[in-house]
């Protein structure tokens, strides 16, 4: 990125800041994360001892799992054969008697990565198989510890994504602005898995489809100014969207009728 960009890019951060004393900055950091959101059905002893008046033994059953990747973050190891995990899982049976001994817990996942081909010029496709160990909590159950674990098959879109990233937009209410800095993987897939779960008498599998998204890691800062009745009636009288020049005159627009809802200026560079 050149300095010259860098300079456009502050310069959008420092007018938006500057058009107004009630400005409002908001810190934003994201660790390099992996989320999945999967659906299926449980079968087996579905309930806890101390609800033993339910006898269902067979139910749908939607699992989240928000986790932590660190080795995602690092583009020398972008085609790595394993990658390692820890977070967080929630899991809830939508059913009368069942539901309210929705569970969670830490896990662990391990993940091998079986296959890798390029695409394009930015993206890949990844196939891979992961298991993992959990510790599981019920509501309901006070400190009942249980156990469970299981494997999936995942097969993902993924890409590289770092650098800075700096954007503004303005309308007749006010004005917003992004100043960033990311660095790791990002993108989706599909996963097909298999559970056994263990809490308080109650033993049963599981089998879900799901999706999954992996996050870079970033940090930055949100800014957001309202012009207040005295901006709307003196400075939305017109707007102006540039690529080079002052930024301020964006900002502050006073010498184009405005066309449209959301003109914006946009910069960004990567190392």
């Amino acid at each position: 990125m050149t300095s010259r960009s860098y300079a456009r890019l502050f310069l959008v951060v420092i007018s938006l800041a500057s058009a107004s004393a009630g400005c409002v900055v908001v810190p934003v950091i994201s660790p390099p994360a992996r989320i999945a959101q999967s659906g299926g059905f449980a079968a087996g002893r579905l309930a806890p001892t101390r609800a033993s008046a339910v006898e269902q033994s067979v139910a749908p059953v939607v699992t989240t799992r928000l986790g932590l990747h660190p080795l995602q973050a690092f583009p020398s190891l972008f085609t790595r054969r394993f990658d390692l995990g820890a977070g967080y899982l929630f899991e809830v049976m939508p059913e009368p008697g069942l539901s309210s001994f929705w569970k969670h817990g830490p896990y662990l996942e391990f993940t091998y990565n079986l296959w890798m081909a390029q695409i394009s010029d930015n993206w890949f496709v990844r196939t891979s198989t992961a298991v993992h160990s959990d510790i599981l909590f019920a509501n309901g159950l006070g400190t009942t510890v249980g156990f469970g674990g299981g494997a999936a098959l995942n097969i993902e879109l993924v890409s590289f994504a770092g650098g800075v990233v700096a954007a503004a937009g303005v309308d007749s209410s006010g004005a917003a602005g992004f100043l960033g800095a990311g660095t790791g993987e990002w993108g989706f897939g599909l996963s097909a898995g298999v559970d056994y779960r263990s809490i308080d008498g109650a033993q049963y599998g599981v089998f879900q489809l799901g999706f999954t998204i992996r996050l870079p890691a970033a940090a930055g800062v949100v800014l957001y100014t309202s012009w207040g009745e005295s901006g709307r009636s003196s400075g939305s009288g017109g707007q102006r969207t540039r690529r080079g020049g002052s930024v301020r005159d964006v900002v502050r627009g006073a010498d184009q009728p405005a066309q449209g809802s959301r003109p914006a200026v946009e910069v960004r560079g990567t190392n």
